[in-house]
């Protein structure tokens, strides 16, 4: 028996936020209307997953509510691809197809602030692309960011498991012919990192962008730029050719045809989910997206429970995560290890961290067929409590056996 209730994506990472916060999202990026309980649809704190988005959120990020309005960027004046493009970064999947939303209604539900900043961007990214100009890869970074950090989850995979197993943030090392420990639990985190594609379904790889040597901008000297030519294979892969004086002929160079965001030369990733806090219990992405941790607005959070000294980004993720990492810190050199391309318009030189799960250990009287049909995606609290009820009773058990009672 099929079921038509659709599948919608929600903003998991929306449930890790205090009430305040998404009072506070919804004020500036909605009219009033949506903030009303007799309204509907009604935007209500509870249900923050199912209208918030993560392009959304990224957008509430570069707002400046002191920014002068433009007149000329007023809905009123937006074409109709631009208001489904917008209502589509900024509603969820949950909402979006309500008969509210239609774009005859815009002036109910866009509010003015969001909108004028999201036609800035817009026209800021046509005027870039329509300059045509080749920029060095190696551009000067232009701000330290401490404790900015991605990490990114491969597709879901029935090596995952629930309570116990599942609720662990399990990582290995990437690798293409890496396995899953049989004790591991999957749970990605939004520490400092990302994890590969072709990575186990268990692995993930952290960056740390906590590297005082990269305040310096990079001074790389570009090549001369050269003319081009380009052509379009029957598969719809581009290829551009230099030509150079003197003797040879251009290489063609096949352009990457990938449309994701690129975190590294090797990952890419279809979203990126920010977060500001590190929860107890992650969520598993449906798909192929990255959760990125930003402490820049709230440094302290880095500080040991002393207060006397700065953690890194992904020594605060396993302190506050309930299960246990294990695994490489990265290098510790003022160079880092990898460039990662995610954090900024410019790739920055980042360290990054290899963690895995260290497993689960139960007692022999428990049996394996609590995990052996089970996934887990969303925290879940209730399944978590079954599991210890039932690891106390196998203890019970275990205490009243004849040999228990003999050893004592």
């Amino acid at each position: 028996m099929s079921s038509n209730t659709p599948n919608f994506v929600l903003f998991d990472a929306a449930a890790d936020f205090m009430t305040s916060e998404v009072v506070e999202y919804r004020r500036v990026m909605f009219p009033p209307l949506l903030g009303d309980s007799t309204h509907i649809p009604f935007f209500s704190v509870e249900d923050a997953p199912g209208w918030m988005t993560a392009r959304g959120y990224a957008l509430y990020q570069e707002l400046n509510l002191a920014e002068r309005l433009d007149p000329l960027r007023d809905h009123r004046y937006a074409s109709l691809r631009q208001l489904r493009a917008y209502r589509e970064q900024v509603v969820g999947e949950t909402y979006v197809n309500h008969p509210f939303f239609q774009v005859d209604r815009a002036e109910d539900w866009v509010a003015p602030a969001p909108f004028n900043t999201w036609m800035r961007l817009m026209q800021e990214l046509e005027e870039e692309r329509g300059r045509k100009v080749n920029r060095s890869e190696a551009g000067s970074i232009r701000s330290y960011t401490p404790g900015f950090s991605v990490v990114a989850s491969p597709p879901r995979s029935r090596t995952m498991s629930l309570a116990g197993r599942s609720d662990r943030l399990s990582c290995s090392p990437c690798s293409r012919s890496s396995s899953v420990h049989p004790n591991s639990r999957r749970s990605y985190s939004t520490c400092s990192g990302f994890s590969s594609r072709a990575a186990s379904p268990s692995a993930i790889l952290a960056f740390d962008l906590n590297i005082p040597s990269m305040i310096q901008p990079l001074h790389i000297e570009s090549p001369p730029t050269l003319p081009e030519t380009t052509a379009t294979t029957p598969e719809g892969v581009t290829l551009k050719s230099s030509r150079r004086r003197g003797k040879g002929k251009g290489k063609p160079v096949e352009e990457d045809p990938d449309p994701r965001i690129k975190v590294t030369r090797e990952l890419y990733v279809d979203r990126i989910i920010p977060v500001t806090t590190a929860p107890k219990t992650w969520t598993v992405p449906h798909d192929e997206a990255a959760y990125k941790l930003d402490v820049q607005t709230n440094p302290d959070l880095l500080k040991n429970k002393k207060g006397n000294k700065m953690r890194t980004i992904d020594s605060y993720i396993k302190a506050e995560d309930q299960d246990a990492w294990d695994g490489s810190s990265g290098h510790a050199g003022p160079k880092g290890d990898v460039w990662v391309y995610a954090f900024s318009e410019e790739r920055v030189r980042a360290r990054r961290a290899q963690l895995r799960c260290k497993g689960i250990y139960v007692c022999e009287f428990v049996s394996e067929e609590l995990f052996g049909d089970c996934e887990r995606f969303e925290p879940d609290e209730q399944a978590m409590r079954d599991l210890w009820n039932h690891e106390l009773d196998a203890n019970d058990r275990e205490a009243a056996a004849p040999e228990a009672i003999l050893s004592r």
